[in-house]
């Protein structure tokens, strides 16, 4: 449970940085940055 909330305060905050995941692209690109940042705090990849 703490590693999805986790998740989900970066999720948001990069949606308040301007990140969306309306497009596949979009979604990608948002994806990529959520994984470096859970990385970064030794969490497992929530899309794995």
């Amino acid at each position: 449970v703490d590693n999805h909330i986790i998740h989900l305060v970066i999720h948001g905050l990069l949606h308040l940085l301007g990140y969306d995941h309306e497009t596949d692209a979009e979604a990608e690109e948002m994806e990529a940055v959520e994984r470096a940042a859970l990385a970064r705090l030794a969490i497992p990849d929530p899309y794995a």
